[in-house]
């Protein structure tokens, strides 16, 4: 395995590991907190299942996140270090001008 090659395969193993993180943090803690707060009854806790059930819908945003800051090809895109993304070979089609009738 040549340099460029382990080096892309450490960034992404790394990003993968960053986003099981962000999975057990915003979805396995919360739900196992409501799950047991369902199967012991435990009265007084509302205002933290709410809290957790918030953070539960934040999930996909944190993992957004956290792919964006782990994985450089999409910090390069997302900083403008890019080069555009359409080749010179590229077609535009451009939308048909439309006449009006009299």
């Amino acid at each position: 395995m040549s340099a460029k090659t382990y080096s892309k395969h450490l960034s992404a193993v790394f990003s993968l590991v960053a986003q099981l993180i962000v999975l057990l943090i915003w979805l396995a803690i919360p739900l196992a907190f409501l799950l047991g707060d369902v199967i012991f009854q435990v009265t007084g806790f509302e205002w933290l299942c709410n809290l957790l059930i918030c953070l539960f819908s934040t999930h996909s945003i944190a993992s957004t996140v956290i792919m964006v800051l782990t994985f450089p090809a999409f910090r390069r895109i997302i900083t403008c270090q890019e080069k555009s993304m359409l080749s010179p070979a590229t077609t535009m089609v451009h939308p048909r001008k439309t006449r009006l009738k009299n």
